[in-house]
């Protein structure tokens, strides 16, 4: 049995370098990930059964969605960095070896400006079919600094998945086999599934499903996830913020014409009635 031991760490299959490592490494970062957020529905779940005004004050404290994403984020580029230094992941499969920027930004601005804009006009469209009290944005609160954090824990852990496939897939599949495998993963995340029965939190799921694929392809053209990340960022800013007129203007021409509604059935009982003045008042 010792003998079967010391033949197996004798295998280069056990080094770093090998191709083993990345792919068992980001396998039990998705297993840490699912597990973390089982573990925060139990306690959250356990904190709804409290009785103790301190344990229920503690509970309705709005930072909570912050603070895990920050904890998520951090926990994510801790990961990276292990994983960097032992040489598990390259730094050209995470992205951030040295770009050629005058090369990466034409094609970043295109791809970010060319999402933001289709990703809008759909979005519009859809939100153009609800009536303007139910529309999408009307329950969406979404604050640009959540928006900022929620791309940076989104695009660590399609970090993670990249570097982790690349290896295996090469430079182009591993990319878009991250895309696939995220939300595959996400599935088994209750608090997805919570957020998948809300309104406007479903739309935000949607959305952010939809700038994974435009984080890879900033990622594929620039080899970088600073670019992949901001290009992902102002690309949620732009599409929240067409949805934000364009759910206003709906807001201005709804009450537009219930005001042009209204007035001709005041005009006909003013003159219908025998005290216009007091109708007035009232």
């Amino acid at each position: 049995m010792v003998a079967v031991i010391e033949q197996l760490f004798a295998l280069p299959l056990w080094q770093p370098d090998v191709l083993w490592w990345p792919i068992a490494t980001g396998l039990v970062y998705l297993l840490l990930w699912i597990a973390g957020s089982h573990l925060a529905r139990a306690v959250r779940r356990w904190q709804a059964r409290q009785t103790s005004p301190g344990v229920i004050r503690l509970g309705r404290w709005h930072g909570w969605a912050l603070l895990e994403r920050a904890v998520g984020i951090c926990f994510g580029v801790a990961w990276l960095f292990v994983l960097l230094t032992g040489g598990v992941y390259t730094p050209d499969d995470v992205g951030v070896s040295p770009v050629a920027w005058e090369q990466a930004l034409p094609w970043a601005a295109a791809i970010t400006l060319g999402g933001a804009a289709w990703l809008g006009l759909l979005w519009i469209i859809y939100g153009q079919r609800k009536r303007p009290d139910t529309s999408v944005r009307a329950s969406i609160v979404f604050h640009p600094v959540e928006l900022l954090l929620d791309s940076a824990q989104q695009e660590t852990v399609s970090a993670i998945l990249r570097a982790s496939l690349i290896p295996w897939l090469g430079s182009y599949w591993g990319v878009w086999g991250a895309m696939i495998v995220k939300p595959l993963a996400a599935r088994l995340n209750p608090r997805l599934r919570v957020r998948m029965r809300v309104a406007g939190q479903r739309e935000l799921v949607y959305l952010d499903w939809a700038l994974d694929w435009v984080g890879a392809a900033l990622f594929l053209f620039g080899k970088s996830v600073w670019i992949a990340l901001a290009g992902r960022a102002l690309c949620g800013l732009l599409v929240l913020g067409a949805l934000e007129i364009s759910s206003r203007l709906q807001r201005q021409r709804a009450s537009g014409s219930g005001e042009d509604h209204r007035q001709p059935d005041q005009r006909s009982e003013h003159g219908g009635s025998e005290d216009p003045d007091a109708l007035q008042v009232a």
